[in-house]
């Protein structure tokens, strides 16, 4: 009798919009609020996860995407992309979040083909760092259309990594409780 394990299931709808739901609250909320958004998204966090059926996978997708993203953040604020007014830790778990994002509401775009992924990735996620400079939350020499240019490679390659990322993990086993 051939033993076969089950693989990681895919998230359901009401998580997917629980997700989308989060991730847009916390993006707001760390975004205007910065450092005073901290209580707000670390709660958010542990609201999903609590209702997550796949804590493990969940922790783990988003440790593998959260910490290359800060690591980028850092580089990019280090090379005069961005400044910052002291160390936001309130980026970080905005990545925390965006990592958490990839396994539910951002999966069926991480699911596309590869070209499409790395064209959504370069504008959406371009488009919110453009959007953090707008709000305040960020500042940079750069102009717009700058700064944009140069985030649009960095994104891309971003979506790319989550892809490659949430489709290594669907291929685990499931977890078992």
């Amino acid at each position: 009798m051939e033993h076969r394990q089950r693989l990681a299931p895919s998230p359901t709808r009401s998580m997917m919009l629980v997700d989308l739901v989060r991730f847009q609250v916390a993006w707001w909320s760390l975004v205007l609020l910065g450092q005073s958004g901290l209580v707000i998204g670390v709660i958010l966090l542990l609201i999903q996860f609590r209702l997550s059926q796949r804590r493990v996978a969940d922790g783990i997708v988003m440790a593998a995407i959260a910490m290359p993203g800060v690591l980028m953040d850092a580089m990019a604020s280090y090379f005069g992309l961005f400044e910052f007014a002291g160390l936001p830790v309130w980026l970080a778990l905005l990545w925390c979040h965006f990592g958490l994002s990839c396994q539910y509401s951002l999966r069926p775009v991480l699911g596309l083909n590869a070209w499409w992924v790395l064209v959504i990735g370069a504008l959406g996620g371009s488009a919110s760092y453009w959007a953090g400079v707008q709000l305040g939350a960020v500042s940079s020499s750069l102009s717009g259309p700058e700064l944009v240019m140069y985030l649009m490679p960095l994104w891309a390659g971003v979506f790319i990594y989550a892809k490659t990322i949430i489709e290594t993990q669907a291929m685990m086993p499931a977890e078992t409780h």
